[in-house]
């Protein structure tokens, strides 16, 4: 017999059955919930675990990759690089190729210390041709325009900077020399040293090595994948101990049956022995029964012989008497 689910409800399920001649009988589905999981569990587990793993796998792996690596990393945020661009605004600095300002305050505009610029840096205070005031008031030798004999001019007209306007897709979170200067005339130092930029200089360009890429993966695909097997092995786990337990019960049947069995042939040895008993006890009395009657049989016949005695004694008077045969009285008892 086929069984085919054909709708499902709450509670009850309707079910198809194909029974002999092809014919098709609907008819409820007495299963409860809690069998009808149990069946889907074994399903899903008679597949196999690695199979089904890779199942999922497949359907997860490909969603999870796209919106959670592939995705934002077109439109990611360097957590870094926007800190430092923020704590650049904190210390006074401006957007160069944006400026922007506070309402009820004039526009800035980009600028540069003629006396300070560089390509390295800043240069020195104390060099043989600085202003000996330069060290105490920087901002008198500072000029609007970005430097002209920078070779670090954007398209824009401005020295790169980690205070441009970017938000997305910083390049690096190193201070550039248009920064320093900035800084350097903001909060200028007096002890005649210059201030140099290099990528190698952990001062300038500190840029922690954090595999976002590897903590994604680990994130969006290896727990994922790791929270699969562990509800497939409690998947199993349950359905292990179902199975354990439905032996036991099965066992345990099978052993009533057995008693009920034993008891049930040893009801059926009694009986047969009951009734050889009977039929003997049967035997023994109809065999009694026989020699009863003929004994009852004899003392009838006497009795009647007797009485036939007595009446011919009375007919004939003082006569002789007459022996009556028992031939005679056996007809008159039959």
């Amino acid at each position: 017999m086929v069984w085919k689910v054909a709708r499902a409800h709450f509670g009850e399920s309707i079910v198809s059955r194909v029974i002999e001649g092809g014919k098709i009988e609907m008819v409820k589905d007495t299963r409860t919930r809690r069998e009808k999981i149990k069946e889907t569990l074994r399903e899903l587990v008679g597949a196999g675990v690695l199979p089904t793993t890779c199942t999922l796998i497949c359907l997860w792996t490909p969603i999870a990759i796209q919106n959670n690596i592939v995705e934002p990393c077109w439109d990611c945020h360097d957590f870094e690089a926007a800190a430092v661009h923020e704590i650049g605004h904190i210390l006074g600095l401006n957007h160069p190729n944006l400026m922007g300002t506070v309402d009820g305050f004039p526009i800035g505009n980009n600028s540069y210390n003629t006396m300070l610029a560089s390509n390295e840096g800043v240069k020195a205070v104390d060099l043989p041709d600085q202003p000996e005031d330069l060290c105490y008031h920087p901002l008198d030798y500072v000029e609007a325009g970005a430097w002209p004999d920078a070779d670090d001019l954007t398209s824009e007209g401005v020295r790169n900077s980690i205070m441009e306007a970017l938000t997305e897709h910083n390049p690096k979170v190193c201070l550039q020399p248009d920064d320093i200067e900035g800084l350097y005339n903001i909060y200028p130092r007096c002890d005649g040293r210059g201030i140099t930029v290099s990528t190698e200089d952990t001062a300038n360009c500190f840029k922690s090595d954090l595999n976002f890429g590897w903590v994604r993966v680990l994130v969006y695909i290896a727990l994922p994948i790791m929270l699969l097997l562990f509800i497939q092995l409690l998947c199993l786990s349950g359905l292990n101990r179902h199975r354990e337990e439905h032996e036991a019960e099965l066992v345990e049947n099978v052993e009533q049956a057995k008693q009920a069995e034993n008891k049930a042939h040893k009801r059926s040895v009694e009986a047969n022995q009951k009734a050889v008993r009977v039929e003997k006890a049967l035997e023994e009395q109809i065999a009694t029964e026989e020699q009863r009657v003929e004994q009852l049989a004899q003392e009838r016949a006497a009795k009647i012989i007797q009485n036939q005695l007595r009446k011919r004694r009375s007919s004939i008077g003082a006569g002789p008497p007459v022996r009556a045969s028992a031939v005679d009285a056996k007809v008159q008892y039959a």
